[in-house]
């Protein structure tokens, strides 16, 4: 995970230091990518590159593209992590304990660990404290936004990805895969970015399962010995059950 750590490190130092030049080269990533309004990424809040830690345990890993924005959450997240470079690394390393201990609610990582939890969890208590021990979340694109997942993606913006992809999730896998029980990518760009990335096709298909409009499916592939499972949908984006989540899981 040193890779992942020194990349928000370095990002975070400035964003504090130099916060003009961090503004400038966020602004220079919405130029590029036409990035407008709700789309746009935002340069007053620093980044979040991960949340949670590879270094104890075997963890899931979840890929995203990039972190959203919940202006209760960001206000309670800087009253800790702006302070100070190890403020902001405690805080990412041990995000899931900020949050249970607090109180606060995120409906991603509730679904997210529903999903992924052999026990029923009970409250956000639970929930956090299984994250903290099982998950940890990274983001490709690590400057939040509003909208921007909910927008096309372009040429530029898949070039981009792919090469996040190979700076960050493929040393990633390399230096802690120890600690790495498997990886979930989940949304759909994502996901079919990185199937053209690694060649995926019908022949890894592990899970299948037909709606009425479309129909929802799995691939599983290997990086590194490690099993990667794609979802052209998941838990809470929609269309799988908690049991189809597990069931996909165990092939």
């Amino acid at each position: 995970m040193n890779t992942v750590i020194k990349l928000a490190q370095d990002d975070f130092k400035i964003w504090k230091e130099s916060n003009h030049l961090f503004t400038q080269s966020v602004n220079e990533l919405n130029t590029k990518f036409e990035l407008r309004g709700n789309s746009s990424l935002i340069s007053s809040v620093p980044p979040t590159y991960f949340a949670g830690d590879l270094t104890k345990g075997k963890k899931t890993l979840v890929v995203g593209i990039n972190p959203g924005y919940g202006e209760e959450n960001i206000q309670f997240e800087s009253t800790i992590r702006h302070r100070d470079c190890n403020s902001y690394l405690d805080f990412h390393l041990n995000f899931f304990d900020y949050y249970r201990k607090s109180g606060k609610y995120i409906n991603y990582y509730s679904q997210v660990s529903g999903a992924l939890a052999s026990e029923v969890l009970r409250g956000s208590s639970d929930r956090f404290r299984f994250c903290q021990e099982n998950l940890v979340n990274i983001d490709l694109i690590p400057y939040h936004s509003v909208g921007f997942k909910r927008r096309k993606l372009s040429v530029l913006i898949k070039e981009y990805i792919i090469d996040r992809f190979n700076q960050v999730i493929l040393p990633t896998i390399s230096e802690s895969a120890n600690n790495i029980e498997r990886v979930i990518i989940h949304e759909k760009h994502l996901t079919e970015i990185i199937k053209e990335k690694f060649g995926v096709n019908d022949s890894h298909q592990v899970f299948c399962k037909k709606r009425t409009k479309d129909t929802i499916k799995v691939h599983k592939i290997k990086v590194k010995r490690i099993p990667v499972y794609l979802f052209s949908r998941f838990i809470p984006q929609g269309g799988f059950s908690y049991a189809d989540v597990k069931v996909a899981l165990s092939k």
